[in-house]
């Protein structure tokens, strides 16, 4: 197969920093607006996943539960939905609701092909351990699915947690967190392509992790050069000696297409933590600046609760790791979601946990913001704290921003009814 080369984002995107070059600042002039809260019922429930920009403002994402109640034991099996700001507000509509057998609890985001067709993934569903599916808009408004691919588990992979990547020809990529398993052995997880021909779609596995030394278990996306280049995070694997979740604590790698077709993986850094004071287990994928830098984020440290790392290009083919700040707790902890950069290189994100107020015992999370200095260094302001009444709760994706620099994001608990919340945030 010909590789084509990738676009830098998807349809629609070990040195640690001096401590004394980091401050904290609150900016109260920020303000968070919740857009809708889910009930769990026909209108979904507990999003877990980023949201995406539509044509005409509109706003798409997935819901883990809810949608068709008479499947998945009457909690139903997820949904898509669009939201739309009308002249009543914000209306929030289901455009197509999961029965099981066409998939089952969406975590991950959908990416738009056209104006009038979206791609995603369920974690589960079809033969158990998840499928890739098309989405068609109807000039009834009605949605067509089509499944694209339905994993097996013991061949292909499992349990696809992170968001798809699209390329210049339509070919979607994307991550299992499991797989292949065999017996007992649950496998530690893939990268797959899914090639779109004129007689469908075929779906090829680029690389399967092993553990050690190469990574485990991808929870997130992938990120790409421009070259073909696929970059991407395991939450697991790496340094079987490290102080972390599983005694390992994770990695950033790079597969690069070579010209018999298949893939070599490179791993860029492998986590240590405790050891080396460079953060453990992500769960986000990365970014890249216009540098070529990568940038990500860690949901444990030593003497931290959780870290955003950059990782840099040297001229000898080697990466440099730094971490450019670390958790406290009251400015936030486990950032479990990705970051989004802006046009002035500053980086937003969430934390699942942490902040100050509301009921929730280790706090309810926040989202902050982290501005490079001109002496060197960042800054991290916490632009809002998760927890009042009929707010959201335990923020863990990645956010998405607009032209005019407003955050829009979910939290999968929360709101009116508990079950989570689509927010906006003004800076």
């Amino acid at each position: 197969m010909k590789q084509s080369a990738l676009p830098s984002a998807s349809w629609g995107a070990v040195l640690v920093a001096a401590l004394s070059l980091v401050c904290i600042r609150d900016v109260s002039a920020s303000t968070e607006q919740v857009l809708y809260s889910f009930s769990a019922k026909q209108d979904g429930g507990q999003p877990n996943c980023a949201l995406v920009f539509g044509q005409k403002g509109i706003l798409y994402g997935t819901a883990q539960v809810g949608g068709n109640l008479s499947a998945c034991k009457g909690m139903g099996c997820g949904a898509v939905y669009e939201l739309k700001y009308t002249a009543h507000g914000w209306k929030e509509t289901v455009v197509f609701s999961f029965n099981g057998s066409n998939g089952d609890s969406p975590v991950s985001s959908v990416i738009m092909g056209n104006t009038q067709t979206l791609y995603g993934t369920t974690a589960y569903g079809g033969g158990g351990h998840g499928v890739v599916f098309q989405l068609m808009s109807g000039s009834n408004q009605t949605w067509r699915e089509t499944l694209l691919h339905t994993f097996m588990g013991s061949q292909d992979g499992s349990t696809p947690f992170g968001d798809l990547l699209a390329d210049s020809n339509g070919n979607l990529y994307g991550t299992t967190r499991y797989g292949p398993s065999s017996g007992h052995n649950r496998g530690y997880g893939v990268v797959f392509e899914l090639e779109r021909r004129k007689d469908g779609w075929s779906e090829k596995k680029l690389y399967e992790f092993t553990g050690a030394p190469d990574g485990a278990d991808p929870y997130s996306g992938l990120a790409s050069d421009g070259q073909g280049n696929l970059y991407g995070t395991t939450f697991n694997g790496g340094n079987t000696n490290s102080n972390c979740w599983q005694a390992s604590c994770g990695t950033v790698f790079m597969l690069s297409p070579q010209s018999s077709g298949v893939y070599k993986e490179k791993v860029l850094h492998t986590f240590c933590s405790g050891s080396c004071g460079d953060g453990g287990n992500p769960k986000g994928g990365v970014i890249f600046d216009d540098k070529g830098n990568l940038y990500g984020t860690t949901v444990r440290n030593a003497g931290s609760k959780g870290t955003v790392f950059e990782l840099s290009p040297n001229s000898d083919g080697t990466w440099t790791e730094t971490v450019i700040y670390s958790f406290g707790g009251r400015d936030g902890m486990d950032p479990d979601g990705g970051l989004v950069l802006d046009e002035k290189g500053n980086l937003y994100g969430t934390t699942d946990v942490g902040g100050v107020g509301g009921n929730c015992p280790s706090g309810c999370g926040t989202v902050f913001e982290l501005t490079p200095n001109l002496a060197g260094g960042w800054s991290e302001s916490v632009l809002h704290y998760f927890g009042a009444e009929g707010d959201g709760t335990h923020p863990r994706r990645n956010l998405i921003i607009d032209k005019a620099g407003n955050l829009y994001g979910v939290t999968p608990t929360g709101g009116l009814y508990g079950q989570g919340t689509i927010f906006e945030i003004t800076p």
